[in-house]
């Protein structure tokens, strides 16, 4: 199944979509186009080089050339890297018949996923032929994932360089996808400190984890003042923190800021929420757990974007006239508004937001490989015990340690996901997509390696 057939078939399929479809221009879009002083600097930079090369004239589709261009290249290398992963699970097989069923099951639950997308989810689209982020973010997540995994298992530079090189890509893509580095440094100190007391191996995953933070940040920097002339990183940061405080608040938590500006710029936004009802005390008691979790995902952008964002400009327009709307002054002002209300914010009683976060992580999990409803939460937990069931029996009976790690590392990987989305935006299926045919492949390679005799013995060394 890793054969230049396969690749082949991947091609065709991937690269299907967009010639099918041609480039999907989806709510956020324009603000990668634009170059909007709000995004991270990977995708701005593709588009804008693409845009250099190939020109914006018009094709059959309706868009501009570029972004045809584009969603060909994201769908050729999603089609690459499902290949390269789906190879990677084959090669746990211990003879042909469990190469090809880890092989055909791993590429089937990839294009599951984007056959889901496409034809089964409300968006109507796959996401290598969008233009978003995930186009290229699926791709970046997988390709780190498997680098991390090579370096756990077999401790090798090229491994640790693979990886960092791709938290770093991660980072400068999209900063959701932060979750690489803290993956890779928990499972360092997970596997390589807790498990096999290796400080040296440890220690090189805090390390390569800092530096490729380090260095998507200083690409941000070099990327903004060579584009705006300002020395700044992208803005929005605190956006998301504050929208899941403020859902948590009521007036009375005016107390928290000192008499001024930014009180009163709190009690206009509460009195908005309170308007619409979309506050935390706002639902009634005695609903379900899906249900308080799916009110705060239908606040979210209401209250960042329909409330606190043009209450905040207004703001700005009376004490900084100066500030141009739109200008990379006015948002870094916008930044200094959002951090002083985060700041505030976080001294309120943290009760309700540790809730709210606590849902979004069941929810995260639930989204990661089905959807939300009532049937599909009890099938999500069900998978998930079986996962966990069929880890521990692998690792208690002597299985392939290879395999114990992978199946770790997904499971890690989308507990970290869940755990960082829940505590700052809605964890809705596009925040947690990366994992999920990462599960339903390490499903299939936990059900193979436990059917399979003669396992070797697990140990660690």
């Amino acid at each position: 199944m890793g054969s230049i057939l396969t690749l082949i078939v991947n091609l065709i399929f991937y690269l299907a979509f967009p010639v099918a479809d041609g480039p999907v221009w989806c709510k956020d879009s324009l603000s990668y186009t634009s170059m909007d002083c709000s995004r991270e600097p990977f995708y701005p930079l593709f588009l804008k080089i693409l845009r250099d090369i190939f020109g914006d004239g018009s094709l059959p589709y309706g868009e501009p050339r570029y972004l045809f261009v584009a969603v060909l290249i994201q769908s050729a290398v999603a089609a690459v890297v499902v290949w390269r992963v789906a190879h990677v699970f084959e090669g746990f097989g211990k003879s042909r018949k469990s190469r090809i069923i880890l092989g055909l099951g791993a590429n089937a639950a990839f294009w599951g996923v984007q056959l889901l997308n496409r034809f089964a989810a409300l968006r109507g689209s796959a996401y290598p032929e969008s233009i978003m982020t995930e186009g290229f973010g699926l791709s970046f997540w997988l390709l780190f994932l498997m680098a991390a995994f090579c370096f756990f298992r077999g401790h090798q530079a090229k491994d640790l360089i693979l990886a960092t090189l791709w938290m770093f890509l991660c980072v400068s893509l999209r900063k959701q996808l932060l979750v690489s580095c803290l993956t890779f440094a928990g499972m360092g100190f997970l596997y390589e400190l807790v498990l096999r007391r290796k400080w040296r191996n440890f220690l090189l995953t805090i390390l390569m984890a800092a530096i490729a933070m380090g260095g998507a940040t200083a690409f941000d920097y070099g990327y903004n003042y060579a584009l705006r002339g300002v020395w700044m990183q992208h803005t929005g940061n605190a956006m998301g923190m504050d929208c899941t405080l403020l859902y948590t608040t009521t007036a009375e938590d005016a107390n928290l800021f000192p008499e001024g500006d930014v009180r009163d710029l709190f009690l206009a936004i509460q009195t908005e929420m309170e308007e619409q009802r979309i506050r935390y005390v706002d639902l009634e008691a005695g609903v379900s757990w899906a249900q308080r979790a799916g009110h705060y995902a239908d606040a979210y952008d209401v209250i960042g974007y329909e409330i606190m964002n043009p209450l905040i400009g207004e703001y700005l327009a009376k004490s900084h006239p100066e500030a141009e709307a739109g200008s990379p002054a006015f948002y870094l002002l916008m930044d200094e508004v959002e951090e002083e209300l985060r700041d505030g914010l976080i001294h309120q009683d943290m009760s309700r937001f540790a809730l709210i976060w606590w849902l979004n992580i069941c929810k995260g999990f639930v989204n990661t490989i089905l959807r939300m409803n009532t049937l599909l939460i009890a099938a999500a937990a069900v998978l998930y015990a079986v996962y966990a069931g069929l880890l521990l029996y692998l690792l208690r009976t002597g299985g392939d340690r290879a395999a114990v790690l992978l199946a770790s590392l997904i499971l890690f990987g989308t507990a970290v996901n869940c755990v960082v989305v829940g505590a700052v935006i809605f964890p809705q299926t596009r925040y947690m997509i990366y994992n999920m045919g990462l599960f339903y492949a390490g499903l299939l390679l936990l059900l193979v390696e436990n059917l399979t005799p003669n396992k070797k013995s697990i140990g660690v060394d």
